[in-house]
């Protein structure tokens, strides 16, 4: 059975979703060309996701991993927001700032993994996703930086991947990365 991956950016501009299968591109699409604003990444890419699984003939039940940029997410999915930081964010929820960053909020709290500081099985609950689903937080700047490298089928293998994980070397000689 072909595994599902669903490719997510939640970015201030540029969002966007891809699907694929087995490594093999399916759809892409950014949010801008559903919403007719340029640069778009106003909201969580809701539409795109569901446009790009309707062109693989798939659904959110369907996806087996997801991977992510630690970009923009609902503060409901970040557990840690207390006190005066809660108060803060209530203020703002309120003048329409209700969406955080997750790669500061996992620098804020020195948090090794994004999933200390987000609740990644409420999202794909809410989400519409299988429990059972991997998510796979990725590094937005890495990701600009694979399609340069030197490794070989950076762009038809992941490391997020069951069988098919690899060690990703830079170079020759390079230790693998983790």
């Amino acid at each position: 059975m072909p595994q599902l991956i669903l490719s997510v950016h939640s970015g201030v501009h540029d969002a966007a979703a891809a699907v694929f299968e087995d490594y093999d591109l399916k759809a892409a699409i950014a949010l801008e060309r559903l919403t007719r604003r340029k640069s778009d990444g106003s909201t969580h890419p809701d539409a795109a996701i569901d446009e790009v699984l309707s062109i693989a003939g798939a659904t959110r039940r369907d996806v087996d991993v997801v991977a992510t940029s630690r970009a923009m997410f609902p503060k409901a999915y970040f557990p840690r927001l207390g006190g005066l930081r809660w108060l803060r964010e209530q203020y703002r929820s309120r003048v329409g700032k209700d969406r955080l960053l997750l790669g500061a909020e996992q620098h804020r709290y020195r948090a090794p993994r994004a999933e200390d500081v987000f609740d990644a099985a409420a999202w794909l609950r809410d989400g519409g996703f299988r429990d059972d689903a991997a998510v796979h937080f990725y590094n937005h700047h890495e990701a600009h930086a694979l399609p340069t490298s030197r490794a070989r089928d950076c762009l038809s293998r992941s490391r997020f991947s069951g069988p098919a994980r690899r060690r990703h070397r830079s170079h020759p000689g390079d230790s693998p990365r983790q």
